[in-house]
């Protein structure tokens, strides 16, 4: 009975004392990495749809059926992951230029026969040339991918880890 009891007791206290496995997979978006590799900044680009990346405590490592690579966390100065595209900011940025030039140019076109800059004209030929600029814009900003950029400079490997863990968290995609 003794020995049963010394037993049961030596499993109880060792399930409680286990460690804990801190190696994590993640499948991630289309990212980049940049590094420092021989006193140089380095970028890695992984662009495939899904990136199979393993995070340890000490490294960073991708899917080792596909690529060579492995980071020191140490290393990594910096991660970028893809976060859909950039439509809207791109239309909204040459849907504006468009407004400008049309409303610069209906301003001083002269219907009128004189020679004021006319408030009017100039609001509706902005305003007729801010839609196809917009358009341009979307289409262009549609092809461009958008990344949220996340820096780690200063910070410990330990901070690295977390940092990395909640974000590819984050990012995670679910295939």
């Amino acid at each position: 009975m003794k020995t049963l009891t010394l037993l049961l007791g030596f499993l109880l206290a060792s399930s409680i004392y286990s460690q804990n496995d801190s190696t994590r997979i993640f499948g991630l978006p289309e990212m980049k990495i940049k590094q420092m590799e021989s006193g140089k900044v380095v970028t890695y680009m992984f662009d495939n749809s899904l990136n199979k990346f393993t995070l340890t405590p000490l490294h960073l490592l991708p899917d080792t059926n596909k690529y060579t690579y492995k980071a020191d966390l140490k290393d990594i100065r910096s991660v970028s992951l893809r976060n859909g595209t950039q439509l809207w900011k791109v239309a909204g940025i040459v849907g504006s230029v468009g407004f400008f030039l049309g409303f610069v140019a209906g301003g001083f076109l002269d219907i009128h026969k004189s020679p004021t800059f006319h408030v009017d004209q100039a609001f509706a030929l902005g305003a007729l040339t801010a839609v196809p600029f917009a358009l341009i814009g979307g289409i262009v900003g549609a092809l461009s991918p958008a990344f949220d950029d996340y820096s780690f400079s200063g910070k410990t490997d330990k901070q690295k880890y977390d940092e990395l863990s909640r974000i590819f968290k984050k990012y995670r995609q679910k295939r």
